[in-house]
């Protein structure tokens, strides 16, 4: 039997915000942040009353906030699920960095960061390590833009999304695995630009965030 693996962005960060590179370097969830992954717990999570067994995320702080405010089920952080790592760029203005998406596959590379290709081996190596675990049957990792564009760019490279702007703050890619053949299809996908709901539930939540 195919099991589930719902592969989420975490929200919108101070970096983010001000357009700072951020891979392995970490910012908090602006309010934005918070009541996007809010919105995306309501309008996708709960809509469709996904019950999943287990939860992981990245080791970066911002993951793990996104997390707590999509679930309150206890989470397992997960070294291999960070984001690109971009090298000396790390927390420069994002004017340096890729100037094309289609450069992004190697462009860091030149400054100590990773390839795609690179980040894809330890995405897949991690996604399937989680996968093949029997106990995990609907699975849900919170992870970063670029991680879960490569990782989705090698499982349905038809869909020639490789620009990791394509996928908005707290989307969600959602998968099946089949453990017999150990693949990954991807099924659906929740991507909808957050439009301000939540506001007055985010500001509470976002006081209450420690990480």
């Amino acid at each position: 039997m195919p099991k589930n693996l719902y592969l989420v962005r975490h929200g919108e960060t101070l970096f983010n915000q001000r357009n700072i590179i951020q891979g392995v370097v970490n910012a908090p969830l602006v309010l934005d942040g918070v009541a996007q992954a809010i919105h995306t717990r309501k309008a996708y999570f709960e809509a469709r009353n996904i019950q999943y067994d287990h939860v992981f995320c990245s080791p970066e702080g911002r993951c793990i906030q996104t997390t707590r405010l999509l679930t309150t089920k206890p989470y397992v952080m997960v070294d291999a699920l960070h984001e690109m790592c971009f090298g000396r760029l790390e927390g420069c203005p994002g004017f340096l960095g890729a100037p094309t998406p289609s450069a992004l596959a190697t462009y860091y590379a030149q400054f100590g960061g990773e390839t795609t290709a690179q980040v894809q081996e330890r995405m897949n190596r991690a996604l399937l390590k989680i996968m093949n675990a029997p106990e995990n049957e609907i699975v849900l990792v919170v992870a970063h833009s670029c991680a879960n564009q490569a990782f989705m760019d090698y499982w349905q490279p038809d869909a020639k999304t490789t620009d990791p702007n394509a996928l908005n703050y707290v989307s969600v890619l959602h998968f099946q695995f089949d453990p017999k053949d150990q693949t990954f299809s991807l099924v659906d996908t929740f991507n909808e630009e957050y439009a301000g709901e939540d506001l007055d539930e985010a500001r509470a939540a976002h006081e209450a965030l420690i990480v």
